[in-house]
């Protein structure tokens, strides 16, 4: 075959006509054509900067034909330069959120993330007025149809080939069903997230205002008063983040999971959840996770709602500085416990009787802290006992340096003493050294105490305690300095008996050890469940429960003790009357 050259470059035969298809297009945009077997292709061609340029613009046709692409050449001893194309397969418009403008999806859609891409369909489903239901709500992919019945509306999308950005495959817009005013993906955060603007304004927005802003603008009702007021309140989170931006701020697990419970009442869920919230790792997280899936897809949707980030109850998401692998709020609730004699008294009273408590407790932990021999409290040395122990079960694998090699089972982990981390992250989070850890230091014959964060040492702990309550002396009523008399703010007494206790959730039962024994083992004849007796139901009677009352009615008071009698399985014959009549 006759080949034309032009330049330095060879091309095939060709006509004078070039006609640039889909196809050529395509490939532009980062598919790879499919090459034909001893055919040459366009690596083994190389341009100068000047005859690039000069083709470039001596063809209009093709100026754009490498117009965006980033391009890596990788070049090897054996092979020559290749071109790769980062944004291969990225093809599609990047969504652009307008404030004053709706939310229009269509296939090929770019979002920066998962996240991204949820928010803008929660805002969507609330502008159009219709309930979705999420089929998959996972990282990896996302599919939600229209909840009414024979509605076709669908929409799925997963992730692009850089495994982050977020893109729309498929997509039906069309829908069948009723618009509706009232949403539940409309929830308290939503309203307070698009009027927080207004609610800056004007915190006292009354809540017929808010709900008029939020018809005209979005087209829905909240459903009840008490999403309006949660709304307005912008919730405690965004409070302590404004007043407290140093803080960390979490929530308690506990509490997370008696709203779980509300809505999955099981008890494999249960302990699998606290799998999921207990991991140390990403890894270990994900696993848990796809444990929750296979029982219930709904409660892994629950768990990794946006609404409830895993960021705010995780453990792997701890700060590392915090050096606190808690996930519950336990030492709030013993605290309340501890002054619970105190919060019935009036207010000086109470001050005065949390601050000779406080000197005591103070004075009396310094000099158990004085007393201390070791580097570590105590308490630490014991959970470091026991970790010691567990690590005399793995194996250890020296690769100089401080670093090592743990097999755990049949799961490998590195440590590096140096930097005091392992691959489970326990280090890194509490601050402890982790088993994997203690057999590298078994290993080294080190010492295992030198290995804790500071915060554990016994330094640390009398530190803590050594600045003194100072005691403050009988204030007199009547010697009130330039003051003048000061009077007590009015009170207000409550109807009732005033709570002590705090209250406690539906799943957690009545408090007390007899209380809560006896509301297991009641059981309504009525409704078959637990926790009251027939007397209390407020169900109506079952058929057979009326026809037999019914019976009994009827009956004079022999006959119906001996149908009763009958019923239990006891003799029938009935118990003698006063008069001696049977």
């Amino acid at each position: 075959m006759e080949t034309h050259v032009c330049e330095n470059v060879a091309f095939p035969d060709v006509e004078e006509e070039v006609v640039i298809s889909e196809s050529d297009d395509e490939w532009r945009i980062g598919d790879e054509p499919q090459q034909d077997e001893g055919r040459e292709t366009d690596s083994d061609y190389s341009y100068t900067d000047e005859e690039e340029n000069h083709d470039v613009n001596s063809n209009d046709e093709l100026s754009d034909y490498e117009e965006k692409h980033d391009i890596i050449t990788t070049e090897n001893s054996d092979e020559d330069k290749v071109p790769i194309y980062i944004d291969r397969g990225m093809k599609g418009k990047p969504f652009v959120s307008e404030p004053d403008e709706n939310v229009k999806l269509e296939v090929g859609l770019l979002f920066v993330n998962v996240n991204e891409f949820r928010v803008v369909l929660k805002d969507f489903v609330i502008q159009e007025g219709f309930e979705i239901e999420r089929i998959k709500n996972e990282k990896t992919r996302v599919t939600a149809r229209c909840a009414a019945d024979g509605c076709c509306w669908r929409i799925h999308a997963s992730p692009a080939p850089d495994g982050i950005t977020f893109k729309i495959k498929t997509y039906t817009s069309v829908h069948t069903c009723i618009r509706t005013s009232k949403n539940s993906n409309a929830t308290s955060t939503w309203i307070a997230t698009k009027l927080e603007s207004k609610l800056r304004a004007d915190p006292n927005m009354s809540y017929k205002s808010m709900k008029q802003e939020l018809l005209d603008k979005f087209g829905v009702e909240p459903s009840n008063v008490t999403q309006l007021y949660r709304a307005r309140k912008r919730g405690l989170g965004k409070a302590v983040k404004e007043h407290f931006p140093n803080a960390k701020h979490r929530y308690c697990c506990n509490h997370l999971l008696n709203n779980f419970k509300l809505k999955f009442r099981t008890l494999l869920l249960t302990t699998q959840f606290w799998a999921v919230a207990k991991a140390y790792n990403e890894f270990m997280f994900n696993k848990a996770m796809e444990k929750v899936g296979k029982v219930s897809t709904e409660a892994a949707n629950w768990l990794l709602d946006p609404e409830r980030p895993k960021s705010m109850w995780a453990r792997h998401t701890i700060d590392p500085e915090c050096k606190s692998d808690h996930v519950t709020n336990n030492i709030s609730e013993a605290f309340n416990s501890w002054v619970g004699d105190d919060r019935s008294k009036t207010i000086l009273s109470m001050v005065e009787s949390l601050t000779c408590r406080l000197m005591k407790r103070f004075q009396r932990r310094y000099e158990k802290g004085c007393s201390f021999e070791n580097i570590i409290t105590p308490r630490i040395r014991n959970v470091l006992d026991t970790t010691m122990q567990d690590g005399r079960m793995c194996r250890v694998t020296y690769a100089g340096d401080d670093e090592f090699q743990v097999v755990d089972g049949y799961t490998t982990f590195v440590v590096n003493l140096r930097a005091r981390t392992c691959g489970c992250n326990y280090w890194v989070l509490s601050g402890l050294p982790c088993k994997h850890a203690c057999a590298c230091i078994a290993y080294k014959r080190a010492n295992v105490e030198s290995y804790c964060d500071g915060a554990y040492t016994t330094r640390s702990y009398c530190k803590s305690y050594i600045e003194l309550i100072h005691p403050m002396p009988e204030l007199d009523p009547n010697n009130r300095g330039n003051y003048g008399q000061i009077d007590p703010p009015a009170l207000r007494r409550l109807l009732g008996r005033p709570r002590r206790n705090r209250k406690r959730s539906l799943v957690e039962g009545p408090s007390g050890t007899q209380d809560a024994r006896r509301s297991s083992t009641v059981r309504c004849g009525n409704c078959r469940e637990f926790g009251h007796n027939s007397l209390g139901c407020q169900r109506d009677k079952t058929k057979k429960q009326k026809k037999l009352s019914d019976l009994q009615e009827d009956q004079p008071t022999g006959a119906t003790q001996v149908m009763s009698s009958s019923n239990l399985g006891t003799s029938s014959k009935a118990e003698p009357t006063k008069n001696g009549a049977k």
